[in-house]
């Protein structure tokens, strides 16, 4: 998803709410075609990067987010970004 979301001009941290609003679960895959429709749904009413990605984060259902909307994308990052390395081997922190 890092090299779709790269490709798509988005920010690279997307790609797991990206992934999510798609209808991937971990460890699985999602199709071209879902990624297609989903991203033009999301494109026909919400014009600013700020409203797209609060389209992702809550599957296009809310105009807020809530704690567990942020979990996946936070978890995203403490998994993939290099400088939270020390995290990764701290499960007891990732809740906090």
């Amino acid at each position: 998803m890092g090299d779709i979301v790269r490709e798509m001009k988005l920010p690279f941290y997307w790609k797991e709410p990206l992934f999510r609003a798609c209808g991937g679960t971990k460890g699985g895959s999602i199709s071209i075609f879902s990624l297609g429709s989903t991203w033009k749904k999301i494109c026909s009413c919400r014009f600013d990067p700020e409203s797209q990605l609060m389209a992702l984060l809550t599957n296009n259902k809310r105009n807020y987010i809530t704690h567990a909307d942020l979990a996946p994308l936070v978890m995203d990052v403490v998994e993939t970004h290099p400088g939270l390395e020390f995290l990764r081997s701290a499960p007891e922190f990732h809740t906090r």
